[in-house]
C-alpha cells in the first residue's frame, strides 16, 4: 500500500510502546547508509518526540538489532523519518542532543506545513535531506517514499522507504524495517 495502511496500527490509543527492527530482502541494496528515525504526531497535528532509532539502517540490518518506542500518547500517530545517506553525519553527534523538526520560520513543526519543515539538531536545521512516512505533502518533492504491508497474524507492520529525490527507482527497499 502506498502510505501507511492502516496508520491507525502506530497509534498510541493501539499501544503505548512498538517494537522496530530493521532488516533487509534477499538480493536488495541501498547506494545510500541512511538513518531511521521516529516522531509522534498530536491531534493538533503538531510533531513532536523526534528521535534517532538507527544511526545506520545497514548496520542495524545486518545486527537484527531492535529498539522499543516508549511512553506513545494516547492520542498521538507515530511518524518514521529517514534521513538520506546521514549514517556518517549521526555517527558525530551526541548523546545529548536533540531534535525536532521546524517550520521555515524556525518554529515547532505542524503537519500542515508541508515540505517546508526541516530536521533541526539542538534547534539549528540540520541541512539534510528528509523523507517521511505520515505524509507525502512532508517530503521535499512531495512524493510519496514508502510503501507498507500489514501482517494482521503477527500483528505487524512492514514499511519500506524510497531514499530518492524525485521517486528514485521506486524499488522502495532502500530502509526496510517492521513495526
Amino acid at each position: 500500500v502506498n502510505g501507511i495502511a492502516p496508520q491507525d496500527f502506530l497509534s498510541g490509543a493501539q499501544a503505548s510502546s512498538f517494537l522496530v527492527q530493521v532488516f533487509n530482502l534477499d538480493g536488495a541494496s541501498a547506494g545510500f547508509d541512511s538513518t531511521l528515525g521516529v516522531y509522534e504526531v498530536t491531534e493538533s497535528g503538531d510533531i513532536v518526540d523526534v528521535a534517532l532509532l538507527f544511526v545506520s539502517v545497514k548496520d542495524a540490518a545486518s545486527s537484527a538489532d531492535e529498539v522499543t518506542i516508549m511512553d506513545v500518547e494516547e492520542g498521538n500517530e507515530l511518524g518514521f523519518f529517514i534521513v538520506q545517506n546521514g549514517a556518517d553525519w549521526a555517527e558525530g553527534l551526541a548523546d545529548t542532543d536533540s531534535f525536532s523538526f521546524v517550520d521555515d520560520m524556525g518554529n515547532s513543526a505542524n503537519i500542515d506545513d508541508g515540505a517546508e519543515i526541516a530536521l533541526a539538531v539542538n534547534g539549528v536545521n540540520s541541512g539534510r535531506t528528509v523523507f517521511h512516512s505520515y505524509d507525502a505533502s512532508l517530503n521535499i518533492d512531495g512524493l510519496e517514499h514508502v510503501l507498507s504491508a500489514f501482517d494482521e497474524d503477527k500483528p505487524e507492520i512492514k514499511i519500506g522507504f524510497e531514499d530518492l529525490v524525485g521517486g528514485g527507482d521506486r524499488d522502495y527497499e532502500d530502509v526496510l524495517f517492521r513495526v
